[in-house]
C-alpha cells in the first residue's frame, strides 16, 4: 500500500509539470506569434 501511495504522489507533480509545460508552450506560441505580427507590419509602416 505504502508503494502504491507513493505512486500516486508522484503522479500529481508529473500532472503538474505537463501542465505548467503546456501554459509555457502555449504562452511562447503567442510571443513569437505576436513578435511576428508586430515584426512583420513594422516594415509595412516604415514603407509608407
Amino acid at each position: 500500500d505504502d508503494k502504491k501511495s507513493d505512486k500516486a504522489d508522484e503522479t500529481l507533480p508529473v500532472t503538474g509539470v505537463d501542465l505548467s509545460g503546456f501554459v509555457l508552450g502555449a504562452s511562447l506560441t503567442t510571443a513569437v506569434g505576436a513578435i511576428t505580427i508586430v515584426a512583420s507590419r513594422r516594415p509595412a509602416q516604415a514603407r509608407n
